[in-house]
């Protein structure tokens, strides 16, 4: 008999234990978030301009040298800094070609600065236009490119006319911060008269393009 007891015993628990268990369930909502990264932005900080250089003539061409502005002790406003110290200018806006004045004539290269979430990868595209007076491909020119730390080996690379290029915002560390977000462009190239003569004394202007993208 106190088996047959025992046995009514664990069959009660059991019961009990199921019970339990399902009078102590929960179901809760909870919050997810998402946010969406701030928006780049693209600044001119200095206006691409030839100046009153340019011939006449048709089918001339004049280059713009904006390949070595030089970094930050240099003067220039590329906001980046070299190992080995100061890296100055070199042929920085000079003109050539039969198209324009050459020699002691000078240009003045564009300088564009972009903004952004800090220390992130961006895509450069630089391209240029083909218009009714002349066109222009920016075929000189560079993209600062940060190290993101404290030392001093940033550089002004290259790009390829109308190719995304790769490079990250400064982080915070990049000249002591100032640069945090922020990325320089430098853009020269080669201006072509077009099938038809310009007029002397005149202004003339086109719109190329740079996109950057997350």
């Amino acid at each position: 008999m106190q088996l047959k007891q025992a046995k009514q015993a664990l069959a009660v628990g059991a019961i009990i234990l199921g019970t339990s268990s399902g009078a102590f369930a929960a179901s809760e909502s909870f919050d997810i978030t998402a946010t969406t990264l701030p928006d780049v932005t693209l600044t001119e900080v200095q206006a691409l301009d030839y100046g009153a250089n340019m011939y006449v003539t048709a089918g001339g061409t004049c280059v713009m040298d904006a390949a070595t502005p030089g970094d930050t002790a240099g003067g220039s406003l590329m906001q980046y800094d070299q190992t080995g110290g100061t890296v100055n200018a070199a042929n920085y806006g000079d003109l050539s070609g039969s198209g324009c004045v050459n020699g002691s004539a000078t240009g003045t290269p564009g300088i564009y600065r972009v903004a952004g979430l800090t220390n992130t990868a961006v895509n450069v595209t630089v391209t240029g236009v083909t218009g009714t007076d002349f066109t222009f491909y920016p075929n000189s020119g560079c993209i600062t490119s940060y190290n993101n730390t404290a030392g001093e080996d940033d550089t002004c690379a290259s790009f390829i006319p109308g190719t995304p290029t790769a490079r990250t915002l400064a982080g915070g560390t990049d000249d002591g911060g100032a640069v945090d977000t922020e990325l320089m462009i430098t853009v020269g190239g080669t201006i072509t008269v077009g099938g038809t003569d310009l007029t002397a004394n005149t202004p003339y202007t086109e719109n190329f393009t740079i996109e950057v993208t997350y």
